[in-house]
């Protein structure tokens, strides 16, 4: 995705985004049948966080241009790595969810990847 269509720059965002191991968090996040805790903090982020806007598959967000992700395609794209981009720094009318760390982040990912869109978009679905 083009560099200004992101609402931070990658220079705006904290020190410590500038030196994450992105393979590595994916990986971890990609354990997430065999993990319980994984789960359930995903499943808590994506409902104090995300719902509200995105909604869920029965349940619309409250913004008509927050992505369905069960449905439709990924503005931003759908592999972790550009999904993580999107959570960062914002875009379009999503602001950046600057206080989740960079594990919340792929876990939240996790959960939309596997949950959302998985079953119900799988050509959304991003094979790691």
């Amino acid at each position: 995705m083009a560099e200004s269509a992101y609402i931070l720059s990658a220079t705006d965002l904290p020190d410590y985004e500038q030196d994450i191991d992105h393979a590595g968090l994916i990986t971890a996040t990609e354990a997430w049948t065999e993990n319980w805790d994984l789960r359930q903090r995903a499943t808590t982020i994506y409902r104090t966080t995300c719902f509200s806007c995105h909604g869920k598959e029965g349940i619309p967000g409250t913004l008509p241009d927050a992505r369905p992700f069960w449905d439709e395609e990924l503005k931003n794209g759908h592999d972790p790595y550009a999904m993580y981009q999107t959570i960062s720094r914002g875009f379009g009318h999503m602001p950046p969810q600057l206080h989740l760390t960079p594990r919340q982040k792929y876990e939240v990912i996790a959960y939309i990847r596997e949950v959302l869109i998985k079953p119900n978009n799988p050509d959304q679905y991003f094979q790691v």
